[in-house]
C-alpha cells in the first residue's frame, strides 16, 4: 500500500454511468515556480495537488479526497488540515504514480459515490555534488577554549548544481590526533550530517574532543556549501609545541566526495597568535 493521507472512509464505488467529476491531479517544484510539471530531480522537494474544474456539476464534498503515493513516500500537507495539496520528496530516480480518491454525488442531490484518478511523475537522477579539491586555511579561536587564536581552521567547498543538485543530506566526518601524521582508523571520530533543505540558514555546529565543526551555505549562494574544520592547536605553554593530524572525509548517501589529510605542527607566537608549519 502506498502512502495516504487526508480526509474520511470514502463512500462506495460510483455506479456506471455516474456523471464524473472533472478531478485531476497536478505536481510542480517547490523551488519558487507554480509551473506544473511531469518531472523532478530526486532529493528535491515537490507538490502534488488535486483541483476539480469550476464548471464541474456534481458536488464534491470536503474533506473526503484522499492522495495516495508510491510505497514508502512520506506525504506532508502544504497546509495544516489540507486534504488536496501534499509536499514529498523522492529519494531516488524512478517514476512515482499517484492516486486520488474522492466522494461526490451520484446525481444532484443524491446518495455519494466515490472515483478515482491517477497521475504519474518522472524523478530524474541529480547531478552529483562536487567537493573542492584543496582545503583552505585560517586561524581562529575554538569555543570554551583558552587563547584569543588557539585552533587553525580548515575549510572546504561543496558545489551542488542549482536545479538538478543533489540535495541529499552530507556527512563530514574528521579524525584527530595529537601526532604530526594522518590518524588512523581507530582514532577519536567527530561527525555532522548538513542537509541542504532543512538545515537552520546559520547552518549547524557539533564540537567535540580537538575538532569544532560546521557547516552552512557559503554566501549568497544556496547551491554552495561550506564545511569548516577547527583544530584545537594551541601550545599549554609560550614556548610549546603541539603536533596534529587530521583526516577529513565528505560524502553523500553512498558516494565519497571527497577525503583530506593534513599533518602539522604549531607553535605559539607573539600577540597570542597561533603559527603552523606546514600548512595546506
Amino acid at each position: 500500500m502506498g502512502t495516504s493521507a487526508g480526509g474520511q472512509a470514502p463512500a462506495a464505488p460510483c455506479p456506471a454511468g455516474t456523471p464524473i467529476v472533472a478531478g485531476s491531479l497536478q505536481f510542480s517544484a517547490t523551488d519558487g515556480s507554480a509551473d506544473a510539471t511531469q518531472s523532478l530531480t530526486a532529493t528535491h522537494e515537490g507538490t502534488v495537488s488535486f483541483s476539480v474544474a469550476d464548471d464541474s456539476a456534481l458536488a464534491l464534498p470536503d474533506p473526503a479526497i484522499h492522495i495516495t503515493g508510491p510505497p514508502g513516500l512520506a506525504l506532508t500537507p502544504t497546509n495544516p488540515g489540507s486534504s488536496t495539496s501534499f509536499d514529498f520528496v523522492p529519494a531516488t530516480p524512478g517514476t512515482l504514480t499517484f492516486t486520488a480518491t474522492w466522494s461526490q454525488n451520484e446525481q444532484a442531490d443524491g446518495p455519494t459515490c466515490t472515483d478515482t484518478t491517477s497521475a504519474t511523475l518522472t524523478a530524474t537522477a541529480p547531478t552529483p555534488a562536487r567537493a573542492s579539491k584543496s582545503l583552505t586555511y585560517s586561524i581562529g579561536h575554538y569555543p570554551g577554549k583558552p587563547g584569543s587564536f588557539n585552533e587553525f581552521v580548515l575549510t572546504a567547498l561543496v558545489k551542488s548544481a542549482p536545479t538538478t543538485g543533489d540535495e541529499s543530506p552530507i556527512r563530514l566526518t574528521v579524525r584527530t590526533v595529537a601526532k604530526q601524521r594522518s590518524p588512523s582508523a581507530k582514532a577519536p571520530v567527530t561527525t555532522l550530517t548538513f542537509d541542504p533543505v532543512h538545515s537552520p540558514s546559520r547552518g549547524v555546529r557539533v564540537s567535540h574532543g580537538l575538532a569544532s565543526l560546521s557547516a552552512s551555505p557559503f554566501g549568497d549562494d544556496p547551491a554552495i556549501y561550506q564545511f569548516k574544520i577547527g583544530v584545537l592547536a594551541r601550545p599549554a605553554h609560550p614556548r610549546g609545541r603541539t603536533r596534529r593530524g587530521v583526516a577529513i572525509t565528505l560524502s553523500q548517501g553512498s558516494r565519497t566526495l571527497r577525503t583530506y589529510h593534513f599533518a602539522t605542527k604549531c607553535d605559539s607566537a607573539g600577540h597570542g597568535s597561533l603559527e603552523c608549519f606546514p600548512q595546506p
